[in-house]
C-alpha cells in the first residue's frame, strides 16, 4: 500500500496530467415505455415515493447499477421496506419494464458462478471450483 502511495506522489510531483476515471455510462431510456410501466405501478398500488425513486434510478443511475439491480440492496439504500421493493420489481417485470436472472454467488470471490433465467434452472448443487483451486 505504501509503495502505491509513493508511486502516486511521484507521479503527482512529476507534473504529468492525472486524469480522473471516466464518468459512468448511462444509456438511453425509452421514456414512453417507462411512463407506461410507471403508470401501471401506480395503478397497482405502488406508492408514489417508490415509483419516483425507481424512475429516477432507472433513468439516472449508471448502466452497471441498473443492469445489476438488487431489490433488497436498493431497499436498504433507500430506507424502504424490502417486501415493497420486491413487489415493485415483480410488478415492473410483469409490465415488461424489467427482467431478472437468478445468480448463485461464489462465497469466496463474490462473483456469479451459476446464472439462470428461471429458478428451476438453478441446480441444487454446483461446483465450487474457485474454493477448490485455493485449497
Amino acid at each position: 500500500m505504501l509503495a502505491y502511495c509513493d508511486r502516486f506522489v511521484s507521479l503527482r510531483l512529476s507534473g504529468l496530467d492525472l486524469r480522473l476515471p471516466p464518468a459512468p455510462q448511462t444509456g438511453p431510456v425509452d421514456q414512453s415505455a417507462l411512463d407506461g410501466v410507471l403508470a401501471e405501478l401506480r395503478r397497482e398500488g405502488i406508492g408514489e415515493p417508490l415509483v419516483r425513486r425507481f424512475a429516477r434510478h432507472v433513468t439516472a443511475a449508471a448502466d452497471v447499477e441498473v443492469l445489476r439491480m438488487q431489490p433488497f440492496g436498493l431497499a436498504d439504500t433507500w430506507g424502504a421496506d424490502r417486501s415493497e421493493i420486491l413487489r415493485l420489481f415483480i410488478r415492473a417485470e410483469r409490465q415488461g419494464g424489467l427482467y431478472h436472472t437468478w445468480e448463485v454467488m461464489c462465497p469466496n470471490c463474490r462473483v456469479p458462478t451459476v446464472r439462470a433465467a428461471a429458478l428451476a434452472g438453478v441446480p441444487e448443487r454446483f461446483h465450487l471450483r474457485c474454493l477448490r483451486d485455493r485449497l
